[in-house]
């Protein structure tokens, strides 16, 4: 069968037409089929950067915190600096104050005067230096003698009233004697031993010792009578008279001057005691029985005042 040239053009054109179409459903499904797997895969990315997002806020919310802790801790550090400076500022303060109150300005003008308050009373009690001196031609006999004689002494003053605990042993030497024509010869030697008695019983010395000198015979000897007594009480009155004679004296003083006493600001205080010593006088009458006149006298507290005062406005 013969066909023509024309039928063959038209049969080529009609198969290309087929062709084409067939082509182009599928690409069209070629295309859909991406396009189902892109709408897929859709969901997951997002939840992916959702969760992204939330890491980086959290992470945000953690600098956040980490700031606010720096920031706290920095105002805590302020903070403590400022107590610490209002501490030092009052520490500063009240050194100021103490110095000022330690060392206050010198016045302009100052005075000194001195003062004295006195103040006697009857002692309390008599303190006696007794004792015994005996020569022989040795040691031992002047020892024993010397013995001998304290002995008797002592007793007296135990029979006179005379607590043995007043008895204190105070003195005891041994000397050779020498002959006055040649020095280097020794004739013989002294033995002193005495005594020093304390007795409550002012008025009762004299008697008191009249019977140790009986006691002891040649051999006593007296070196001493002391009166003492208490001066706290005769203290506070010396010293209200001498506090009375400065203020006069600041007084009249700063009067001549022409200007008002001020504030004390020096004191210098000095006390005295006196003590008599008494006086021993033989006795008249029968050697057997005597007594030494003994004078007490006073017991005397004085008190030296020298006070520094400003005067001045």
């Amino acid at each position: 069968m013969t066909v023509s040239r024309g039928a063959a053009v038209l049969a080529l054109v009609a198969a290309l037409s087929v062709s084409s179409c067939g082509s182009g459903e599928q690409t069209t499904t070629e295309d859909e089929s991406l396009t189902t797997v892109s709408a897929e895969e859709q969901p997951a990315a997002g939840a992916q950067e959702i969760r992204n997002a939330e890491q980086r806020a959290a992470a945000a919310e953690e600098r956040a915190g980490a700031a606010e802790d720096k920031a706290t801790e920095a105002e805590q550090r302020t903070q403590l600096a400022d107590e610490r400076a209002d501490a030092a500022e009052q520490r500063a303060e009240a050194a100021e104050e103490a110095l000022a109150r330690a060392a206050p300005a010198a016045p302009a003008q100052t005075i000194v005067v001195g003062g004295m308050g006195a103040e006697y009373g009857p002692p309390d009690h008599a303190v006696v230096d007794i004792g015994v001196e005996v020569r022989r031609a040795s040691v031992v006999e002047a020892s024993a003698g010397a013995a001998s004689a304290a002995a008797a002494m002592v007793d007296a003053l135990d029979a006179a009233g005379v607590p043995e605990a007043d008895v204190q042993t105070s003195d005891f030497r041994v000397e050779p004697n020498h002959d006055p024509s040649d020095y280097l010869s020794i004739v013989g030697y002294s033995v002193h031993l005495g005594y020093r008695v304390t007795m409550p019983d002012v008025g009762a010395v004299g008697t008191v010792l009249a019977d140790a000198v009986q006691a002891g015979g040649d051999s006593v000897r007296a070196r001493g009578v002391r009166f003492g007594g208490d001066p706290a009480g005769l203290m506070e009155t010396a010293r209200q008279a001498a506090w009375a004679d400065v203020s006069q004296r600041a007084e009249s003083t700063a009067e001549l001057a022409g200007e008002p006493v001020g504030e004390v600001l020096d004191v210098h205080e000095k006390v005295l005691v006196t003590t008599p010593q008494g006086m021993m006088q033989g006795g008249e009458g029968d050697s057997a029985s005597f007594d030494i006149p003994v004078s007490p006298g006073r017991v005397g507290v004085v008190v030296l005042l020298t006070v520094t005062y400003a005067i001045g406005d």
